[in-house]
């Protein structure tokens, strides 16, 4: 069986879509000790294809697609259109860069959610009604009303580029920052090179800024020099000129053309 989503389809990574959207109490989220909802995944973009492998539970299938890789996948049918075999793939075309650029920028202030690549899905609220009036912070996440960090990219690139930073570290190709500081690697980066390591990306949007969805913060635009020497001297990474698995660095992808 083939389907195609109608709305954008969040993606769990377990059946249990009632007890992750309301629990116990019909209300509440199983937020983790960072206040993130690890059940979520990633949310599908209009017309994404999947093959439904198996049914849960009432409405919760098994699903592979080939936009987001993954063994133990899950959605909601009611978020579906039913297709076939021979239904084309979801096609992507990636924006200008100046659109994608303005994208990135009306994203700001927008909230964290981890899983996150589209600002909104009211059909939760319709799917998983709440027991009662839910709390800021749940609403958001109950409703995907933010962005994570490789999300707020994916958002600003129609879902062109990879939806993980575990794939990003390997988009495009590395600038030679080895051995530089933060002033000799500014002078490297134009618009839409990808600060990243397997768990965050940045975005640069100039020589002189950059812009993230972090969380605690949600999407923010930070000054380059200050954002680069809070991930040397903070985080400790250290730059690299070419991915390494089992080195503590980053790395600056170019993968956009001018």
């Amino acid at each position: 069986m083939f389907a195609t989503a109608k709305y954008p389809t969040p993606i769990l990574n377990t059946p249990d879509f009632h007890e992750i959207f309301g629990g116990h109490d019909g209300c509440s989220l199983p937020f983790d000790e960072q206040g993130l909802l690890r059940a979520v995944e990633t949310v599908a973009l209009p017309q994404t294809k999947f093959q439904l492998l198996e049914k849960c539970e009432e409405y919760i299938f098994r699903v592979k697609t080939k936009d987001y890789l993954g063994d133990n996948l899950f959605v909601d049918q009611r978020f579906l259109l039913p297709a076939s075999e021979e239904t084309p793939e979801r096609e992507s075309t990636l924006p200008l860069p100046e659109k994608i650029l303005e994208t990135l920028q009306k994203q700001v202030g927008i909230s964290y959610v981890w899983g996150g690549n589209w600002v909104g899905i009211p059909e939760m609220l319709h799917f998983y009604p709440p027991a009662k009036a839910l709390d800021e912070k749940t609403l958001i996440a109950w409703t995907f009303q933010g962005l994570d960090c490789s999300g707020l990219l994916y958002l600003a690139t129609d879902g062109y580029t990879p939806r993980n930073t575990s794939q990003l570290v390997t988009f495009g190709k590395s600038l030679p920052i080895h051995g530089r500081s933060p002033q000799e690697i500014q002078r490297l980066v134009k618009p839409l090179d990808i600060i990243v390591w397997k768990g965050h990306v940045l975005i640069v949007l100039n020589p002189e800024q950059t812009i993230e969805s972090r969380a605690g913060f949600g999407v923010v635009v930070c000054n380059f020099i200050s954002r680069m020497e809070e991930i040397l001297e903070v985080h400790k990474k250290n730059p690299l000129s070419q991915w390494q698995p089992d080195a503590a660095g980053f790395v600056i992808n170019r993968w956009a053309s001018s």
